[in-house]
């Protein structure tokens, strides 16, 4: 069975890694329609997915990882977007229960200690 997969998802694979981005937006929401979302963390390069996505008049929505500890910078640069390209973000936040008990564990900076501990 996975044989049989193979071929179709080696083809795709050659066609985008041939195909600019805009063409990958494209292919993504003609193949997955409204299932396609950026994870957008609003650095430069999700930015311009966002722009490339408004010009070529795809509607693809976006989601946000908001940890309680985002810069004020990238809520500005979120609002600028939401204006920008008149969309919606999707904001997901940690349960607030697992945040207060590492806190209280392990302190507020305990992710810079390991890699187990960003797990």
């Amino acid at each position: 069975m996975a044989q049989n997969l193979t071929a179709p998802i080696n083809e795709v694979n050659r066609s985008l890694t041939q195909a600019g981005a805009t063409e990958t937006l494209k292919w993504a929401v003609e193949s997955f329609g409204g299932n396609v979302a950026i994870a957008c963390s609003f650095g430069a390069e999700d930015v311009v997915l966002l722009d490339l996505a408004s010009q070529a008049g795809l509607k693809i929505k976006a989601f946000v990882l908001d940890t309680g500890r985002l810069h004020q910078e990238t809520y500005d640069v979120l609002d600028s977007c939401r204006k920008r390209y008149d969309m919606e973000f999707e904001s997901y936040f940690p349960l607030t229960e697992s945040v207060e008990q590492l806190m209280r564990l392990k302190g507020p900076n305990s992710f810079y200690l390991s890699v187990e501990n960003r797990k």
